[in-house]
């Protein structure tokens, strides 16, 4: 990780293979072309604790992430995604460890803004993204889902009052964001998973 954050500097594709277990977060700041392929899902798994997502990506250009699980632990994202950039999801699944307060498993930091020049642009196949109380939040990108799910525990963050949020996707006032975002979902599945004692819970979507 130190060695591809701050020594490679070619642009030239760069695959990581990993193997069987569980290992740590992975981030890709402003590098182009880097894919992580697994072993598959629940054999492959990226867990990282603390307030920043299993994967952070920052302005990253076709990154592929390929038959892995990644698990929202604590109070934060599976992953991450900031300014623009794009990426590329097969077989991943992005599951809570099961703490009640684990947020979304895909979330746009929007403190940089984006702008239609900079518009991030993602594509979903045959995934797996499970949140706490969010499941997919998109500020400015457009994204493509193809045969998979999001889906919101219930679980709410600031219970009992909470809604599970299971797709947003819009503007933030005050931030510098013009590029309008867009979702696109097909041969997918959208929906909540209520447990007992939540009837608070709500699904929406915008």
């Amino acid at each position: 990780q130190v060695w591809l954050d701050t020594l490679r500097t070619s642009t030239a594709p760069l695959s990581i293979e990993i193997g069987a277990g569980t290992f740590g977060g992975f981030s890709c700041n402003g590098k182009n072309n880097i894919s992580l392929k697994g072993s598959g899902p629940g054999v492959t798994i990226l867990k990282k604790g603390g307030v920043d997502g299993t994967i952070e990506a920052d302005n990253c250009v076709n990154f592929n992430v390929q038959d892995i699980t990644v698990v929202v632990s604590g109070e934060t994202f599976g992953v991450r995604w900031s300014r623009g950039g794009s990426s590329r999801w097969t077989n991943v699944t992005i599951e809570p460890d099961g703490l009640s307060r684990s947020l979304s498993a895909w979330y746009e930091d929007t403190v940089d803004g984006c702008a239609d020049s900079n518009k991030p642009i993602h594509y979903w196949f045959n995934s797996r993204l499970r949140g706490g109380n969010w499941g997919y939040v998109a500020f400015c990108s457009e994204s493509w889902f193809f045969g998979s799910e999001i889906m919101a525990t219930g679980k709410s963050y600031l219970p009992p009052n909470g809604k599970a949020a299971l797709l947003v996707s819009g503007q933030v006032n005050g931030l510098a964001i013009t590029a309008k975002p867009e979702v696109h979902v097909y041969g997918s599945v959208i929906r909540v998973q209520a447990e007992a004692g939540q009837g608070y819970v709500t699904p929406s979507t915008t």
